[in-house]
């Protein structure tokens, strides 16, 4: 059965409303915080705010900014599927980028979220930073001893 473009149009103005809005975004477990004891392994929620930017026949792209970086995707939004189920393909996209971001660029911001938000002893958060910041010492006064012979 084909959809016609009228239905089609109103499907996507319709979606559009639902795929904008605030998403609660799950921040992933640092490779530094998985180890402790101590340590509620449900993660911690980032909100994102995302907004509709433009309309096609059968998607919308979508846009949000994560510390002042924008980031833009396609959302493609099926007559075939539920709206609970688009929404959430599109926090999983949403959640894709921005952990992989924060992995890249920013990880003592999720840490200090998990610090901040109680789900460890924050001695052992302090206590694992310390050791990070040694071992980046070491590290660099290694490679400066080891350019410099």
């Amino acid at each position: 059965m084909e959809l016609d473009d009228n239905f089609r149009k109103e499907w996507i103005d319709f979606m559009s409303t639902k795929v904008d809005g605030v998403y609660r975004v799950p921040l992933y477990i640092p490779d530094l915080l998985k180890n402790i004891q101590y340590m509620n392994k449900i993660p911690v929620k980032l909100n994102i705010n995302v907004s509709v930017v433009e309309k096609y026949s059968r998607s919308v792209k979508v846009k949000f900014t994560l510390f002042g970086n924008d980031f833009e995707d396609i959302v493609y939004l099926p007559t075939s599927k539920s709206l609970q189920t688009i929404i959430e393909d599109t926090n999983k996209k949403i959640s894709n980028k921005v952990n992989t971001w924060l992995k890249e660029n920013d990880e003592t911001f999720v840490i200090n979220q998990y610090k901040n938000s109680n789900h460890i002893f924050f001695n052992s958060v302090e206590r694992l930073l310390q050791e990070q910041k040694r071992e980046k010492r070491e590290q660099k006064l290694n490679r400066i001893t080891n350019d410099g012979i």
